[in-house]
């Protein structure tokens, strides 16, 4: 992998530009675009959006954060994205999205993650009026602060912009936080 000598030579100049920081993954799983499978978006943002893959190999789903590198050099934001696998990276509890790579391409910067197939916690909230029965509530609240205790205690990172819908349900009905975090 080469090095971005500048803003210019990432978004238009160099034709294979690289980001030197995208090999600190802690998983040497191979995903890359020629592996996956795109069953379409799931989730967009402000600077990215998510897609469903299935690996080609293993024949898993999971969750493709896209990020365009433009966009991420535009708005100075490289930091916070660096920032974002590095943590994503160091962390391994039950109730915190699996992270297992990042890889790029010209365009983009594609983090993998867990694929929650239980969606959000807002729409399951939604789709029962808006709120939980008390039970069902001790048992989200109880996994989301056992996550921030982690997270707060044992790693020193910040949660940012914690609300339902960045807290996702897996396949076992277990939350997963899944967005905004800032080590401190």
């Amino acid at each position: 992998m080469g090095t971005v000598t500048s803003t210019y030579d990432l978004v238009y100049g160099n034709h294979n530009p690289s980001i030197s920081w995208i090999d600190t993954t802690k998983n040497k799983r191979y995903f890359g675009a020629s592996l996956l499978q795109n069953y379409g978006i799931v989730g967009c943002g402000k600077y990215a959006e998510v897609r469903l893959m299935k690996h080609n190999t293993n024949n898993l789903f999971y969750a493709i954060k896209r990020l365009e590198k433009k966009k991420i050099y535009e708005i100075q934001n490289v930091e916070k994205v660096e920032n974002e696998i590095r943590i994503l990276n160091s962390l391994n509890h039950p109730f915190i999205i699996g992270f297992y790579n990042a890889f790029q391409n010209v365009a983009h910067v594609c983090l993998v993650t867990e694929y929650c197939v239980g969606g959000e916690l807002f729409h399951r909230m939604q789709t029962r009026g808006g709120h939980f029965e008390v039970k069902e509530a001790i048992f989200y609240a109880s996994e989301i602060a056992l996550a921030l205790s982690y997270l707060h205690e044992e790693r020193g990172v910040v949660w940012r912009d914690l609300k339902p819908e960045n807290i996702l349900i897996a396949d076992n009905g277990h939350v997963k936080l899944g967005e905004k975090k800032k080590k401190y």
